[in-house]
């Protein structure tokens, strides 16, 4: 009689467990497709089978299983982090590339282009009012294409400028959810007691990797540390750390709340993408487009003023622009007339000979050896092998972080034919367990009647 009374208590305890093995395995179909949701698994412990010294065997539940991979982890976010710079740097440069045109066809080399032929038009005809209005006319076209190439540039920069500081925003924001998530964590008992917390904890940093390179560190009480590449804290327990956006000086920065320079740091992830456009990429190309610009106004005005114009005056400048904004920027025509075009030189009034040495810039070497023609094409074409890199990084990085998820998903995923397997597996065990505790019962009873 007790063995049979160990025996079914031993068959309702299996009942119970595989109670909550199924419960289990319905918790992780519903939240297959839930970001930072991983497998997780109801262990089962067998009970000691010694029937001489009343043990009957069994099973009982034991902890909770949780299939997440920690390096499966790591390398996603790591993915992640180098997708968000490579897609953020390419977009940012997609602006732009329309306006370095490397054909030669439009912008500023087909507006060089039409100013060099004027120059060799006046050669022909100095002191023709018509060749002289062209040159006006080219020049203005010089000056338009300099400030729109630099303004797109400009343009690209502030844009840039603000995607900085809401990136920075979403670093805070997903700062402040993964230390609300930790203060739950700390109140749920048991570290990965609540998978549900897990998976919304982990998902949060994932998407903070995406703005940027992060190192997280799991604490003995279940809570988690995210920190920047660079070591300062972003979220630690159930505290934050915003970061702050200075964008007063000539470059952005990125600050902790001491005032302390971050952006150093910050190299991945969108946030290292913007910085990397803002700070470096974007002035690089002002500052190649300005030089330019100013080489030629100079050089031009410099040929200019050793000549002299109709009245045999010595020759006024061609251009005008301003070095605090920059010339790139700033480049105009200037105040000059067609009759005030130097085409001669002192020796021949009224002769080509300056409008010959204007002509003759189209091929001097004056910027590292490059014509005006060919250090612009040198620009264009930097930048044709910056956007180049990005988008060809971008392909690489998405393939990267594709095959980052599917080794993540292969080793912690969900597997719903898995599941299903399992499902009838654990159905038929309660099954068997229900039906022998029916046969049990009757037994017992059928016992209790003999006696009777």
């Amino acid at each position: 009689m007790p063995g049979f009374t160990v025996a079914i208590h031993a068959a309702a305890e299996g009942l119970r467990v595989f109670e909550r093995s199924l419960a289990t395995i319905q918790n992780n179909v519903i939240n297959s497709s839930t970001p930072g949701y991983v497998r997780q698994r109801q262990a089962l412990v067998s009970g000691a089978f010694e029937p001489e010294k009343g043990l009957y065997g069994g099973v009982s539940a034991g902890p909770r299983e949780t299939s997440r991979d920690d390096f499966a982890e790591r390398v996603v976010r790591d993915r992640t982090s180098a997708f968000g710079f490579h897609d953020q740097l390419a977009a940012g440069l997609a602006q732009i590339e329309p306006v370095f045109d490397a054909t030669g066809e439009g912008g500023i080399p087909g507006a060089l282009d039409k100013l060099f032929q004027s120059f060799s038009a006046l050669t022909v005809t100095p002191n023709d009012p018509v060749a002289r209005n062209a040159v006006i006319e080219r020049a203005d076209g010089v000056a338009s294409a300099f400030r729109s190439t630099t303004s797109t540039t400009i343009t690209a920069r502030s844009e840039a400028t603000k995607q900085v500081a809401t990136a920075a925003s979403n670093v805070n924001r997903i700062a402040g959810l993964i230390a609300d998530f930790n203060a739950q964590s700390l109140n749920s008992g048991a570290p990965g007691a609540n998978p549900s917390l897990e998976a919304s904890i982990y998902n949060a940093i994932e998407q903070l990797s995406e703005q940027l390179d992060v190192q997280t560190i799991r604490q003995g009480d279940g809570t988690f540390t995210v920190l920047t590449a660079g070591g300062t804290p972003l979220a630690i327990a159930d505290q934050q750390t915003d970061l702050v956006v200075d964008a007063s000086g000539a470059t952005v920065q990125i600050l902790d709340l001491a005032g302390n320079d971050l952006t150093s740091q910050l190299t991945g992830g969108r946030l290292g993408g913007l910085l990397t456009l803002t700070n470096t990429v974007l002035p690089g190309l002002k500052s190649d487009v300005d030089l330019l610009a100013e080489t030629l106004a100079d050089r031009i005005n410099g040929v200019l003023a050793n000549g002299v114009d109709s009245n045999g005056q010595s020759g006024a400048p061609l251009f005008q622009y301003n070095t605090i904004s920059g010339a790139g920027a700033s480049l105009a025509r200037a105040s000059i007339t067609a009759p005030q075009i130097a085409a001669a030189d002192p020796a021949s009034p009224g002769g080509n000979g300056n409008a010959l040495n204007l002509a003759g810039l189209s091929n001097s070497n004056e910027l590292g050896g490059l014509s005006f023609a060919g250090s612009y094409g040198s620009i264009a074409a930097g930048v044709g092998r910056q956007i180049a890199a990005a988008k060809e990084n971008q392909n690489v990085q998405t393939q990267l972080l594709t095959q980052a998820k599917i080794l993540r998903q292969d080793r912690s995923g969900v597997s719903l034919d898995e599941e299903a397997s399992k499902l009838l597996e654990y159905q038929r065990a309660y099954q068997a367990s229900a039906r022998m505790i029916a046969v049990l019962n009757d037994l017992t009873q059928t016992l209790i009647d003999t006696l009777r």
